[in-house]
């Protein structure tokens, strides 16, 4: 009797701290290039509640020096968002991560959220849509 209630106790702790776990994470929206090649994420700052980054990661084999960022659209249900750091013309070379825009607002979590980007692997210009979904 005792070890059935301690395990009924152990289960309603579990249960409950993954209920408040869900309740309180911060979302985030991530997708992944059709390619495979970049990766997205749309995250809170944790030093700094109420703004959200835009960190794009690359993951192809293409050497980094290679490697160049032509143009960034990221949109939310279909509109143009511009935030501090977004430009539409840019002309980056990507390393490991590029964070490319910082935000005070995030999606609500019906929205659709895409980046676009436009980018070449030495002279070849190739272009990518992204969805992002909520996490």
């Amino acid at each position: 009797m005792k070890r059935t209630t301690s395990i009924s106790l152990i289960g309603v702790i579990i249960l409950g701290l993954i209920i408040y776990a869900s309740l309180f994470k911060t979302p985030t929206w991530e997708g992944i290039s059709q390619s495979g090649e970049w990766k997205v994420a749309i995250t809170e700052d944790e030093q700094s509640k109420g703004t959200y980054f835009g960190q794009l990661y690359y993951n192809g084999d293409v050497e980094r020096d290679r490697l160049e960022l032509i143009r960034l659209d990221y949109k939310v249900d279909g509109q143009s968002v511009e935030g501090k750091y977004l430009k539409e013309q840019i002309d980056v070379v990507v390393q490991d991560t590029l964070q490319f825009a910082e935000f005070d607002e995030r999606p609500q979590s019906d929205s659709t959220v895409q980046l676009s980007l436009d980018w070449k692997d030495g002279q070849e210009l190739k272009q990518e849509t992204i969805l992002l979904k909520e996490q």
